[in-house]
């Protein structure tokens, strides 16, 4: 995964591959092609908005990508002063606008008006980074230790570097940034954080872990909880009772396949009976 960083269609295949690989991917969780049809769209953000446009976020957030900083939902972008806006910093320290079409044009970040605007090469690019960005930082289980790779390292754990070209937004720079996946549960971001795919996959790392430097507690998966209570996001539960929809509407279909599927072998095997049932035999 991510290993051609000059090639935008490869990066965007490899970013749905690993959220399908981190998290699973529904076939609804796509903007569908009408919508995407009715605007124009540079081809990574149409793509990646197919794919996981509809997506739900974890710990009561209506979308993965939308924790430390936003990528907006495919509804929410818009053109401002001839460019697209499509991502934004958590305390609207920056803005991130890009080209409305395109193989893969670059993406002005506008901060403040009296600082320079930086330019980012590549949309493609962008976009892994800012995705992996969030799913780290917007995981389950999250702790924020210096040196964790080494730490890691040294305690024997596997971590393979995931992304390693990605430039993204500092103050007024763009720095190289770092991912590393570590056992395939847990995702390093440069050397500093690391985000568990649920609280059970942190539990083999609990020794190496400071529980001071735990960022936010574990999710414990328990939405129906989340969803008893009085001041529920009313958007969270819109998306959970459609997932459950959609789900069990799956389901049926499924069932009412394999129901027509048995009705048929049955009437091709009541036919088969009656044309292969033998003859009465007479003696002579």
């Amino acid at each position: 995964m991510f290993d051609h960083p000059q090639d935008p269609v490869h990066l965007l295949d490899s970013l749905i591959a690993f959220v399908d690989e981190w998290q699973g991917i529904r076939p609804w969780y796509g903007v569908s092609e009408e919508k995407l049809q009715a605007v124009t769209l540079p081809h990574p953000l149409a793509r990646l908005y197919g794919a996981l446009g509809n997506m739900p976020g974890a710990d009561g957030r209506p979308f993965p990508f939308w924790r430390q900083d936003y990528l907006l939902p495919f509804e929410l972008t818009r053109n401002e002063q001839g460019r697209l806006l499509f991502a934004l910093e958590n305390q609207g320290c920056w803005s991130a606008f890009t080209e409305s079409s395109g193989d893969d044009p670059p993406v002005w970040i506008i901060a403040e008006p009296d600082e320079p605007v930086l330019e980012h090469p590549s949309l493609a690019n962008f976009l892994v980074t800012l995705c992996l960005h969030e799913l780290t930082l917007g995981a389950p289980c999250l702790y924020s230790q210096d040196g964790i790779k080494t730490t890691l390292e040294q305690a024997g754990f596997r971590v393979n570097p995931l992304w390693l070209h990605g430039l993204y937004p500092c103050l007024d720079q763009l720095l190289q940034t770092q991912f590393y996946l570590v056992e395939g549960h847990a995702l390093v971001y440069q050397d500093h954080w690391i985000g568990f795919s649920s609280s059970e996959a942190a539990e083999p790392f609990a020794t190496l872990l400071t529980e001071a430097n735990r960022m936010h507690p574990p999710q414990t998966g328990n939405l129906a909880e989340y969803l008893a209570q009085p001041d529920a996001n009313p958007i969270v539960k819109r998306i959970h009772f459609e997932r459950l929809a959609r789900d069990f509407q799956q389901q049926a279909d499924s069932l009412q396949a394999k129901a027509d599927e048995c009705r048929l072998a049955a009437e091709q095997a009541l036919q088969q009976g009656s044309t292969t049932q033998p003859g009465t035999e007479t003696d002579t």
